[in-house]
């Protein structure tokens, strides 16, 4: 039980680290955390199997939640720093891009454009 405890309480501490890692945009050091944190999984499961199902219920239930609680928190805040990287990658590309475009007019004067192709390569005034 002290065991269980014991990993409980590990395993908190790195998630709430990895917490304050994102939320302060430092990406860097959260590889490092992830073996620890798969082997505090591991160990947590173990402990758990070996419980039983009876005494399971009620033990450490409320930090389980609190942990189960942070651990959605990180995923929340991963999936917004991707969510932003992504987006800047896509803005990125776009500027990129429209150096490489040949543009022109329709008869509405909407823009068209078309492909970099080699005869096209310079744009006319």
């Amino acid at each position: 039980m002290s065991n269980l405890r014991h990993i409980v309480a590990a395993l908190k501490s790195l998630v709430k680290s990895e917490n304050s890692q994102l939320r302060k945009g430092v990406y860097t050091e959260l590889q490092k955390t992830i073996p620890q944190k798969n082997s505090l999984t591991q160990m947590l499961e173990t402990e758990l199997r070996a419980l039983g199902t009876q005494s399971r219920e009620g033990l450490l239930a409320t930090e389980l939640q609190r942990l189960q609680n942070l651990l959605k928190e990180n995923d929340y805040l991963m999936r917004s720093a991707m969510n932003s990287l992504r987006l800047a990658h896509k803005q990125l590309s776009v500027i990129r891009n429209t150096e490489k475009k040949v543009g022109a007019y329709n008869r509405y004067g909407g823009t068209v454009y078309m492909d970099d192709l080699p005869g096209l390569r310079y744009k006319l005034v």
